[in-house]
């Protein structure tokens, strides 16, 4: 119903879900918390509400069809974060293992700094991997990962993007996605790791606006979440590959 760019009424709420307007009052505080824009009028003593979200929700299938890896995805709509998914399973999880999310609920950034999720618009996925090479640097890698963010962002149009050592990716100087690198350390000199990516597409309304961040909508440009998420796995899963590793940090740096 908040979908349609039209005005819906409490009453209207209530009648199509079959709930109280309590209950339907507490669901929309719910979206507001969630990073809905929801405003709220009183048009002729009758309550309505209006949003300036709309949901276009990932397409699995999509996705799926265009993965060239075979990987494993852990499609979870809403999720704590998505790095914290993974580690959670870590033990049983394969090389390439993805968990894609609609929402986050306690997104991080480096140095366990906040990074808001609003639900649905943007992309928020992890990666699971094991790096057996001692001589691999987390900070090395978060700077490849970056930089094959840039590459594949170019390969969409959008151009004149900048890294922000080591893990924060620019666009006209704001922030336009980042890179977060969890570590498990193991007693024989491997590490299994978690390699997250959050990408800004959609705008962020309201209290949660804050102008140090950008998104690809503000600059009208306009690209199928679907593509681009599988596409960032797939050049990640390349980037990662052990064989290539090395190839590829010569190569950006």
């Amino acid at each position: 119903m908040l979908n349609t760019y039209k005005f819906c009424s409490l009453n209207m709420f209530v009648n199509c879900l079959g709930l109280s307007d309590i209950l339907v009052k507490r669901l929309i505080k719910k979206l507001k918390c969630m990073g809905v824009y929801i405003l709220k009028f009183n048009v002729f003593d009758t309550v309505v509400y209006f949003s300036l979200n709309i949901f276009d929700f990932l397409d699995k299938i999509k996705i799926l069809n265009k993965l060239k890896f075979n990987n494993r995805i852990f499609f979870i709509p809403i999720v704590d974060s998505t790095n914290n998914f993974l580690l959670r399973c870590i033990n049983n999880l394969k090389i390439g293992d993805v968990c894609i999310s609609e929402h986050q609920t306690n997104g991080r950034g480096r140095f366990n700094k906040i990074w808001f999720s609003p639900l649905i618009g943007n992309i928020y996925f992890s990666m699971f991997w094991n790096i057996c090479d001692s001589s691999i640097s987390i900070t090395s890698l978060s700077v490849v990962v970056s930089k094959m963010i840039i590459d594949i962002f170019s390969k969409f149009g959008i151009m004149n993007v900048t890294l922000k050592y080591p893990n924060d990716i620019y666009l006209n100087n704001k922030k336009i996605s980042g890179v977060l690198v969890d570590v498990v350390y193991k007693s024989n000199g491997h590490r299994k790791i978690i390699i997250g990516i959050g990408v800004n597409l959609s705008p962020i309304y309201g209290a949660f606006y804050n102008f140090h961040y950008i998104n690809l909508k503000i600059c009208k440009t306009f690209i199928d979440r679907n593509l681009l998420v599988s596409s960032l796995i797939n050049h990640l899963f390349i980037v990662m590959y052990k064989s290539n590793f090395n190839k590829f940090y010569k190569l950006f740096n």
